[in-house]
């Protein structure tokens, strides 16, 4: 399960800002989530930054996903906890660099591609260090969509599952 840490993400805009006085912080999918309670927590930080905050709710469709991503100057990603977040590779494939905490499943994408940053659990500040390295260095972490999806190919990955679970079949 996911842990997400929006507060971790809005505070690291006392960094951004510094360099990025206008920036804003777009989320985009469900954010509301009753048994979490994660906005309850943290409605005074939201209420304190809301001029630069934007809740678009959840994207169903894959064009004004695909759109979003591209949008994107960078996505973040602050998670505690995290098995292997799709939406990296997905924002990676329409050129947008990740900036992700530095956690098992998490840092793969970031690890593989080389199409962005991580930056240590639980620490707002060097979370917006990070976000301002890939910001000031973008091209640095862009890679073309060809590079991407050869490093997350889904016919590679079944390929890799059913050779794995052969050899283990086999023991």
């Amino acid at each position: 399960m996911e842990e997400k840490r929006p507060d971790l993400l809005i505070r690291s805009l006392e960094v951004v800002n510094r360099k990025y006085p206008n920036a804003r912080i777009v989320f985009a999918g469900e954010y509301q989530i009753k048994y979490e309670g994660t906005w309850q927590r943290h409605s005074e930080l939201v209420a304190q930054y809301r001029r630069q905050l934007i809740f678009l709710g959840l994207i169903t469709d894959s064009h004004e996903l695909a759109n979003f991503y591209a949008a994107c100057d960078v996505l973040a990603l602050p998670s505690d906890s995290d098995c292997f977040a799709l939406v990296q590779a997905e924002a990676m494939l329409c050129g947008s660099p990740v900036v992700s905490t530095d956690i098992p499943g998490a840092r793969v994408a970031v690890s593989e591609t080389g199409m962005g940053k991580l930056a240590p659990r639980g620490d707002w500040r060097a979370f917006g260090e990070t976000l301002l390295d890939v910001l000031e260095h973008r091209s640095k972490y862009v890679r073309s969509r060809d590079e991407i999806a050869a490093v997350f190919c889904f016919e590679e990955t079944v390929n890799r599952y059913e050779a794995m679970f052969y050899q283990y079949s086999k023991d």
